[in-house]
């Protein structure tokens, strides 16, 4: 977009077809990206962590999936938030479709409990400060992005805007994509609240509590969907 300045561009290849690579290379190779292929699908939460750890050089940086996109203005707005709230952390909200929606200006600071019920945080909605970012579980294939969530609300500023700033390609929890398997991702949420025990943030009493919660909720959606 004219309206955003970027410091660098980072394009991670996740081992896609030798067509699709050789296109990639070339389109970064004229707009001076950088561009690395992974060996062999490795998943997305490895992906977004080579990036940042192998590559990046700024302060800042954000995630974008490669069949979403961000509104025009997105990354000089936040920008310009971070600096006014001094945020480590900022997400802001996503939709599927362009309105044209000036920013709603609903901003708020996070507080770690409200982060254990409710996952605010879409891979392509993060900015995060490079210097604090912990990596993503690459170990977990589904609900990586939750356990990231409730790590971040634990131990830096985080906060959300409800503007909607990125357009996702395919709905959540739709078919063709994780997040359509509800069982993997439900299993995904409980090993979240099983990390998030092991790390000390919460308690035996409340971590027996979420579990049991997760389980509810999972069986109230599957007999009421």
């Amino acid at each position: 977009s004219n309206k955003d300045h970027i410091s660098e561009v980072i394009l991670i290849d996740d081992y896609s077809d030798e067509s699709q690579s050789a296109q990639a290379k070339i389109f970064c190779n004229k707009n001076d990206w950088v561009y690395a292929r992974n060996k062999k699908n490795l998943g997305p939460a490895y992906t977004r962590n080579r990036a940042v750890s192998d590559f990046c050089t700024q302060e800042y940086v954000a995630f974008l999936d490669s069949d979403d996109m961000w509104v025009d203005g997105r990354v000089n707005f936040i920008a310009e938030m971070i600096k006014k709230y001094d945020a480590d952390v900022y997400i802001n909200n996503y939709g599927y479709e362009l309105s044209g929606d000036r920013p709603s200006g609903d901003v708020r600071l996070l507080q770690p409990v409200s982060c254990l019920f409710k996952n605010l945080l879409q891979p392509s909605c993060l900015v995060i400060k490079k210097d604090i970012f912990p990596g993503f579980d690459a170990s977990m294939r589904y609900s990586e992005d939750f356990d990231l969530f409730i790590k971040l609300c634990f131990y830096g500023k985080v906060y959300y805007d409800a503007s909607i700033l990125t357009i996702l390609g395919r709905r959540q929890g739709t078919s063709g994509g994780l997040s359509g398997n509800k069982l993997k991702m439900r299993l995904g949420e409980l090993r979240a609240y099983f990390n998030s025990y092991k790390r000390k943030e919460i308690g035996p009493i409340v971590f027996v509590f979420l579990l049991f919660w997760s389980i509810m909720k999972h069986c109230r959606r599957s007999l009421f969907k």
